[in-house]
């Protein structure tokens, strides 16, 4: 199914033209590199920033794993992993900014900093986490030559082989998600980086496995973003899956909430696209009414006219069953719209 997919999913036609493994692109990735040791070692030196993580259960275990690090206060800390601070490769790369009056001085200043790899684990980018609740809560590295976050997604550099094994991604909102999933033993999980799930971030997952499995957070924004994602799906047979977060916003209080063993069992549960968009319509009714069940039963037909005849014939049985509706009734209204649906096609 991944072949039908990436035929539909078009990436920009500019992909590839600019070699990414050049000299160019060798000695900037060395240059992330070097920040993302200094920012590595700098964390040790922070009580504060490790009593984040801490909090945040995370180990420190995980942390060596996924390279984090912390920046701190001051203006031009870098200096101190740089032998020239005023290279412009520095200010190409995201790591530092010149303001007006030309002063240079570090973008990330007092966060915890998460390395972003691409698939072949150059470190190309960095966000940054505030230990408060100022804002901007997240930082992330602008684009640059190395950092695209249309095709980038957090984590594929290490969860690309578990994908593969379990024939399934799982897609989460942030790096701390992934992260969290991650430490709770979900190998095949990435993120998205403060962006949308794009065509770009579908293709390269497909080409690992044929099944998506979103899990954005519980909040109506995440919703949002989530059936926006799924939408790029629509006329491909990949597999979806939705599972349904009870309990938290997001993968990641879940876990730190009620343990990696509930999270778990709710992927295990995930629903596919069909029964997450027939649980959103429900939601949208009191189907204690009786105009309320006809109104859900008018939607929800409206959903399975558009799936196989097996799949419609088993949504049937349980919809009517469920609601206490007559079977051949819910039929006869289906086949009636999908001879109205197939006239409008014609």
């Amino acid at each position: 199914s991944s072949d039908v997919c990436s035929s539909d999913l078009q990436v920009p036609e500019d992909e590839g033209r600019r070699s990414h493994d050049g000299p160019k692109f060798a000695s900037l990735t060395d240059l992330m590199m070097r920040a993302a040791k200094y920012y590595y070692e700098q964390l040790k030196h922070s009580d504060r920033a490790i009593g984040y993580l801490k909090g945040r259960g995370l180990s420190g275990e995980i942390a060596q794993k996924f390279g984090i690090g912390y920046a701190p206060d001051g203006w031009q800390n870098l200096g101190a992993a740089f032998d020239d601070y005023t290279q412009s490769e520095l200010q190409a790369v995201g790591l530092v900014i010149k303001n007006d009056q030309g002063r240079l001085y570090d973008r990330f200043r007092g966060r915890v900093i998460i390395p972003i790899a691409d698939e072949r684990g150059r470190v190309v980018g960095f966000g940054g986490r505030v230990l408060d609740d100022s804002t901007p809560k997240y930082l992330n590295t602008p684009e640059t030559v190395l950092f695209n976050k249309r095709k980038l997604l957090f984590g594929l550099d290490r969860s690309h082989r578990a994908i593969q094994q379990e024939g399934r991604a799982i897609v989460v909102e942030g790096y701390m998600d992934a992260i969290s999933v991650f430490d709770a033993g979900v190998h095949n999980v990435v993120a998205s980086l403060g962006t949308a799930f794009t065509p770009e971030h579908a293709k390269k997952l497909l080409h690992y496995a044929p099944e998506i499995c979103f899990c954005y957070d519980s909040d109506e924004a995440g919703q949002k973003a989530q059936q926006k994602a799924m939408t790029l799906f629509d006329q491909t047979d990949v597999k979806e899956r939705i599972p349904a977060l009870v309990g938290g916003k997001d993968p990641d209080e879940i876990i730190r909430t009620y343990g990696r063993d509930k999270f778990k069992g709710m992927l295990e549960g995930a629903s596919n696209e069909t029964e997450f968009r027939l649980l959103a319509l429900r939601r949208q009714y009191n189907l204690a009414t009786t105009q309320g069940k006809i109104d859900f039963i008018g939607g929800a037909l409206q959903i399975l006219a558009t799936l196989p005849p097996v799949e419609q014939v088993l949504y049937v049985s349980r919809l009517s069953e469920e609601l206490g509706v007559e079977r051949q009734n819910m039929k006869v209204q289906l086949q009636s719209l999908k001879k109205k649906v197939f006239s409008i096609q014609i």
